[in-house]
């Protein structure tokens, strides 16, 4: 039996928590991690658990998001990350742009963003999310 591909997804939205798992899991394979814990408990679910993505909202209030991207780049880790934002911030995108396999994305584009990878990639960790 085949085992399902992880989607790690880390908000405080409870409309977007409930909107894109129902959306991620409508292709079949995946499962939905909904991380709502620490930093700390995050780095070691992303090295024994390892995702195929990583789905990040921006407006959450458990993430520095330079924290995070900095420490994720002390892994080897090719888990591709979207980060999710309600509005354009030029700062912040070239900010994510500069990490490897990091993306952003305003939420309005992330259903036919995540339908692009999700239809036409068979593993997703070898994508690079920005064409």
């Amino acid at each position: 039996m085949e085992k399902n591909k992880r989607v790690f997804l880390y908000t405080e939205s409870a409309h977007l928590k409930e909107s894109l798992s129902e959306f991620i899991q409508s292709f079949g394979g995946y499962e939905i991690l909904d991380v709502d814990t620490s930093l700390k408990e995050l780095y070691y679910h992303l090295n024994y658990l390892q995702p195929e993505i990583i789905i990040i909202d921006t407006k959450t209030h458990l993430l520095n998001i330079s924290e995070f991207t900095s420490k994720l780049n002390t892994f080897d880790s090719k888990t591709p990350i979207l980060f999710l934002s309600n509005r354009e911030n030029d700062q912040l995108n070239d900010y994510l742009n500069s990490y490897r396999n990091s993306s952003y994305l305003l939420k309005k584009d992330i259903v036919n963003q995540l339908e692009d990878k999700l239809n036409y990639t068979e593993k997703l960790a070898q994508i690079t999310i920005h064409d």
